[in-house]
């Protein structure tokens, strides 16, 4: 997306969200801009997330972020340096107006249609990356459409952490760091791509050992990033010169649908057709299991998340 774009795109959000918030009377929003940050935040980190993570992860990621941007910010202005250490806890200070509350966070997630649940004491937030990966938590989605289940949202964020036991701690931090880490390598991934342009323009190696040695990158980290960049169609994949034995020709219809699969992803078209008969042959493995037909099976899934969504 281009500057331009992404600037009308704010613009628009920002309209959008202060409507949307004007309906719920009860809930106190002290900055217009605060919702608008907080919704282009929150947007990006649920997109980026591949996991089911704590509310309070996502809340609390948030938070970090707004006060990182104020205090970098503040900090660029020559009278913080004249003013030294006492101007920069005095922007820490100040910081405070830049966070969101518990109230503007839950507005935010009703208003991107996230699907928030409880299991025992901890509600969840799912993740909307095509890497999502399904857990086996059972999730029964809230109507984040009424106040009185925004208004008990925002008071169980609103409980500090440190009052929490500490298994809800622990996943809670593990949230927050997988989300931290999903971020910086969005940013990263800007940089990757211009290298291996950079590279390509030159006619250098860039080979994918020589990506992850420059960029201090694991294996998994490494197709993270090269998916990001495809889905953000700032990476085209090579033909790849090596043919598999089990070669197989899919119908033109059936090919394209895989390819636009493929482009959603980020994934090449191979991975994606396995991605996808792994997830036919599972249901084929689970309707054995239930003695039922594959047919029978994926009508009831259907039936059942459609009363999970009219629930």
């Amino acid at each position: 997306m281009h500057h331009d774009d992404s600037m009308t795109d704010d613009a628009a959000l920002a309209r959008d969200i202060q409507k949307f918030a004007q309906g719920f009377r009860s809930l106190l929003i002290p900055s217009a801009e605060v919702l608008t940050n907080t919704a282009i935040l929150l947007r990006r980190l649920i997109r980026l997330s591949d996991k089911v993570l704590p509310v309070k992860s996502y809340f609390n990621m948030v938070q970090q972020m707004q006060r990182a941007a104020f205090l970098a910010e503040g900090m660029a202005a020559d009278a913080i340096q004249a003013e030294g250490l006492p101007g920069v806890q005095r922007l820490e200070r100040e910081s405070q107006r830049a966070l969101c509350t518990e109230d503007t966070f839950v507005i935010v997630c009703s208003f991107l249609g996230g699907e928030v649940a409880k299991q025992g004491s901890v509600h969840y937030l799912r993740g909307q990356s095509p890497d999502f990966k399904e857990t086996k938590k059972h999730r029964n989605p809230l109507d984040l459409s009424k106040e009185v289940v925004l208004k008990g949202l925002a008071s169980a964020l609103a409980r500090p952490d440190q009052e929490r036991g500490s298994i809800e701690r622990g996943q809670i931090d593990s949230g927050f760091n997988h989300l931290a880490r999903l971020n910086t390598l969005a940013i990263v991934m800007l940089d990757v791509v211009e290298w291996i342009r950079f590279c390509e323009k030159n006619n250098t190696p860039c080979r994918k050992i020589d990506v992850r040695t420059r960029f201090d990158l694991s294996h998994t980290d490494y197709e993270r990033v090269m998916a990001m960049a495809r889905r953000a169609g700032l990476y085209a994949l090579r033909s790849n010169t090596k043919d598999p034995a089990n070669k197989y020709t899919l119908k033109a219809k059936v090919h394209q649908r895989v390819v636009a699969q493929a482009a959603v992803y980020g994934y090449t078209p191979q991975k994606t057709l396995n991605k996808i008969l792994d997830d036919f042959f599972g249901l084929i493995d689970y309707s054995n299991r239930l003695g039922r037909s594959p047919e029978h099976v994926f009508t009831a899934l259907v039936d059942q998340a459609k009363k999970g969504e009219s629930a």
